[in-house]
């Protein structure tokens, strides 16, 4: 018998997180110019610095997607874990299930034993 699948928030409309979305939720905090929302306008932006303003950007940029990188696969890993918890705690429910059904199948089977040695 199929089990019903709920979303354990109630919310049935639940929408996947994107790769965009997840890129921003990370990058906020660190550099906010670099939002998905603001990087068509960074063009216009650029072309009216000077080469030292242009080179600080690039610098400030590059340290942010290094920051970007170890904040990700810090929530990568975290994911994971939760990933490999829920994993095990529905294979130890399955587990569960099968012994308690062979247990009965088990017990069915002395019991009709005995009823034949009687």
């Amino acid at each position: 018998m199929p089990i019903p699948t709920q979303d354990p928030t109630g919310d049935d409309d639940v929408t996947p997180l994107t790769g965009a979305a997840l890129y921003d939720s990370i990058m906020v905090d660190i550099e906010p110019e670099l939002l998905t929302k603001n990087i068509a306008d960074l063009s216009a932006v650029i072309a009216k610095e000077t080469p030292e303003q242009r080179n600080a950007r690039a610098v400030r940029y590059a340290s942010a997607f290094i920051e970007y990188e170890k904040r990700f696969a810090a929530r990568k890993a975290d994911w994971e874990a939760g990933f490999k918890k829920l994993k095990s705690t529905a294979m130890h429910v399955m587990e569960g299930v099968v012994v308690e059904e062979e247990q009965g199948n088990l017990s069915s089977l002395e019991a009709s034993m005995s009823s034949l040695s009687a």
